[in-house]
């Protein structure tokens, strides 16, 4: 596993990664510039990880106008011509300048990352507060008329500043949740989604059906793409103990449990049947020691481990 230093290296690398990112959608990249990026990727492990990892990001605010998905860094050097450079900054001015008028785009974008083994808590522009969880990355944009957080996957607890003039919006997993003024927890990744609301209510969006208005101690989950959506009660405190670095899990089954098990470790546990998925676990675990549970779950449930491609998939005995 190839990890960061510093958070210098850490914020170092991802501008160069964000870079690469610009530099090589340019129509006019040379072969030059092409064998560049290709010597960055190889110098270093964590390079092609980074890069892989702001695509990721940048693909899940396609949705967004360009320019949105990431800050251009400030020593960017650009592969056109001077003349050419000049002429794109002022027409780039001019559309950003409307499009903030129109609320089309942001007047401020943030990227935010959780660090080493614990989870970070960041404060937001307008004042929100958020607490990340371990592997998660999110975008934040602050528009004229809405601010919005994009997080491809990962867990996220959010505290909102209120501002009725601007609804506060969070894009996970091709899901929205608009806030209304709350406190609630957003959970998403390959195999489901889930918002836990601990105070005040949210509108959660999934795209297909009518939108759910969440109540205080309520869940929505919506697991395997979507195909199944429930409304449950369920005690925010539980769901949220991750922040005191604690997973836990009451008596559910492992269709729910691993994905949220997966999220700390390096190689994810998938699911291999309907039996295996139906078994229920029960528990309160240490983040930091999950590796520990992952190779206990073969010793105390009726299932045995499949290794392939750096994924374990658990079948029932």
């Amino acid at each position: 596993m190839v990890e960061f230093n510093t958070v210098a290296d850490r914020k170092r690398v991802g501008e160069e990664a964000a870079d690469w990112c610009l530099r090589i959608d340019d129509p006019d990249l040379s072969e030059a510039d092409w064998a560049a990026f290709q010597a960055w990727v190889r110098a270093d492990p964590i390079h092609e990880k980074e890069f892989q990892t702001m695509r990721r990001l940048w693909g899940a605010a396609e949705f967004l106008k360009p320019g949105i998905a990431s800050p251009r860094p400030a020593t960017h050097r650009r592969l056109v011509p001077f003349r050419r450079m000049a002429m794109a900054a002022m027409v780039g001015v001019l559309t950003i300048g409307l499009g903030w008028f129109l609320g089309v785009v942001p007047g401020r974008v943030g990227l935010y990352w959780a660090e080493g083994d614990a989870p970070r808590k960041v404060t937001l522009f307008d004042g929100s507060q958020v607490t990340l969880n371990l592997r998660t990355t999110v975008i934040y944009a602050v528009f004229r008329n809405k601010r919005w957080v994009i997080m491809p996957d990962g867990e996220a607890f959010f505290d909102i500043a209120h501002d009725a003039s601007r609804p506060f919006t969070v894009h996970a997993g091709g899901r929205a949740v608009t806030a209304l003024g709350t406190r609630f927890n957003v959970w998403s990744d390959d195999d489901g989604f889930m918002v836990t609301l601990e105070e005040g209510s949210v509108l959660v969006d999934i795209g297909d059906d009518d939108p759910t208005i969440l109540s205080s101690g309520n869940r929505f989950r919506s697991m395997a793409g979507g195909r199944s959506s429930v409304v449950e009660p369920v005690d925010p405190e539980m769901v949220t103990a991750w922040r005191g670095g604690k997973l836990v899990l009451d008596d559910v089954p492992l269709a729910i449990a691993l994905p949220l098990i997966s999220r700390y470790l390096d190689d994810p546990i998938k699911v291999g049947d309907d039996r295996v998925a139906a078994m229920r676990i029960g528990g309160i675990y240490d983040t930091n020691q999950m590796d520990r549970v992952a190779t206990a779950l073969p010793k105390a449930l009726p299932v045995r481990a499949v290794e392939v491609g750096g994924e374990v998939t658990l079948f029932s005995k």
